[in-house]
C-alpha cells in the first residue's frame, strides 16, 4: 500500500538500522534504502495520477446541462444584403375558345381522294422543279427529229419515252 506509507517514520527506522552497521557498509546500505524509498514514492505517484485521471475523465451530467450554454439554431436575415429581383415581363396569353372537337369520322373514299390530291400536288412540284433544270427546247427538237424520221401517224407515249 504505497499511498499509505509514512516516509518520515520509514527514514527514521532506516537511520537506526544503518547506525548499527560498520561505517564502510553504511553508505552502501543507505544507497539501497534510498533507491527502495524512491521506488515506493514512484509507485505512490503513479497511483495518485491514475486516480486523478480516472476521476477527471468524462463527468456524468444530465442531458439538458448544456442547453443554456449551447446554441441549437440560428436565424440570419440577409435581406438587406441582397439586391431586389428585377420584375419579369408577363407574357400575354391568347384566350382559347372552347369550340368542340375537330376530330370527326371521315369516309374512306374521301381520305383516298385527299391522298391522291396531295400526291398530285407533290408530283406537280417535282415536275416543275425538273422542268426548270432541263433544257426544254433541246428535248422538243430531239422529239421532232425522231417523229419526222419515223414518219408514222401514231406513236405510243411509252415508245416515245424509250427513244
Amino acid at each position: 500500500m504505497p499511498e499509505q506509507v509514512n516516509f518520515e517514520t520509514l527514514l527514521a527506522e532506516v537511520e537506526e538500522a544503518i547506525s548499527q552497521i560498520p561505517g564502510s557498509e553504511q553508505l552502501q546500505l543507505a544507497g539501497e534504502a534510498f533507491l527502495r524509498l524512491a521506488e515506493v514514492y514512484a509507485v505512490r505517484s503513479e497511483t495518485w495520477i491514475e486516480e486523478w485521471e480516472h476521476a477527471s475523465r468524462d463527468p456524468a451530467v444530465d442531458r439538458d446541462f448544456f442547453n443554456d450554454l449551447v446554441r441549437q439554431t440560428i436565424v440570419v436575415d440577409l435581406s438587406e444584403l441582397m439586391e431586389p429581383v428585377p420584375p419579369r415581363k408577363q407574357r400575354y396569353r391568347r384566350e382559347t375558345r372552347q369550340e368542340g372537337s375537330i376530330v370527326a369520322v371521315v369516309e374512306k373514299e374521301a381520305v383516298l381522294a385527299m391522298v391522291d390530291q396531295m400526291e398530285a400536288e407533290v408530283l406537280k412540284e417535282d415536275v416543275l422543279a425538273i422542268a426548270h433544270d432541263e433544257n426544254i427546247s433541246a428535248w422538243i427538237e430531239a422529239i421532232n427529229q425522231w417523229l419526222w424520221a419515223v414518219a408514222e401517224d401514231q406513236v405510243q407515249f411509252a415508245q416515245l419515252c424509250q427513244v
